[in-house]
């Protein structure tokens, strides 16, 4: 159980690392400002998405 939790936290990782990347290649695109608030948002997900999947699996 524990190592299916690990390697789905690691591929939730991989993807979200990968989301990040292509928000950081479209920054050129979108208004710096927009972008700040944007990262911010999608660091504030990311915790809480790490924080819910810990918490599930440590409290069933």
């Amino acid at each position: 159980m524990r190592r299916k939790l690990f390697q789905f936290r690691h591929h939730a990782y991989l993807l979200l690392l990968d989301i990040e990347n292509k928000l950081f290649q479209f920054r050129t695109l979108i208004n710096p400002a927009r972008f700040q608030l944007l990262k911010i948002n999608f660091d504030l997900t990311i915790s809480f998405l790490f924080k819910l999947i810990y918490r599930v699996h440590e409290h069933p």
